[in-house]
């Protein structure tokens, strides 16, 4: 079995962002406002492994953006 690159989207204050991480931990982290576009980037980056969309597993790990209350 070839290695496995799972991904999901999140949101920071920034825009939208990507993250894909392997077993070992994080192989990308993009910025972009198309999510088919980024999409299509990463299966083009990693042709050589399998890629899977996996929102609800990996969301628990992108947190959403705080806003700071300090002065």
């Amino acid at each position: 079995m070839g290695e496995i690159i799972r991904f999901a989207w999140g949101r920071s204050l920034l825009s939208d962002c990507i993250v894909a991480m392997t077993e070992k931990g994080i192989a990308a982290l993009e910025f972009a406002s198309s999510h088919t576009a980024m999409e299509s980037a990463l299966r083009i980056r990693f042709s050589d492994v399998d890629l899977e969309r996996k929102q609800k597993k990996l969301s628990g790990g992108i947190r959403q953006p705080s806003r700071s209350s300090r002065s």
